[in-house]
């Protein structure tokens, strides 16, 4: 029952990469002569963007679900040695559900922050100043909405 959902979505994706005219070449590195040609390539600004990114956001949800697990009472995994329960089943039947209602709420922001950091520090790493984010279109962008203004304007 599992594996024909996974295999319609794998396939519907393995077509849209075809049919979207995705590359289908692998560029393997070559050594060059004085150094690796082709291949891809990893900046020093992204490797330290990923690292920062991960590293802060791995010790947040470090914390929460640390501060989640901690807010299930001891009575609980007392009941749960007291029934005959194994560690490994105390916290997958006891602990966990009852943390997990602790633990999804700021979780969730934590994805969310993720999401905004790391679109954050795009715009960092590429150098976009706080002008270019929040100035007028320019060029032809500018030109089109001025002609769609001025056409739809009522005659006088």
């Amino acid at each position: 029952m599992f594996w024909t959902p996974l295999a319609v979505v794998m396939l519907s994706i393995l077509v849209g990469w075809t049919v979207g005219g995705a590359p289908t070449a692998l560029d393997i590195p070559v050594k060059g002569e004085f150094a690796v040609e082709r291949g891809g390539a990893l900046t020093p600004e992204f490797l330290a963007l990923w690292l920062g990114l991960s590293l802060y956001t791995a010790a947040f949800i470090a914390e929460v679900v640390r501060s989640g697990i901690a807010s299930v009472a001891a009575g609980q995994s007392e009941a749960a040695a007291a029934l005959g329960l194994d560690r490994r089943l105390e916290i997958r039947l006891v602990l966990m559900p009852q943390a997990l209602r602790v633990i999804i709420p700021p979780l969730t922001n934590q994805y969310l922050n993720l999401t905004k950091n790391s679109s954050l520090a795009h715009a960092v790493a590429h150098d976009v100043g706080a002008d270019e984010l929040v100035q007028r279109p320019r060029g032809d962008q500018g030109k089109v909405r001025r002609m769609a203004w001025t056409s739809s304007a009522p005659a006088a």
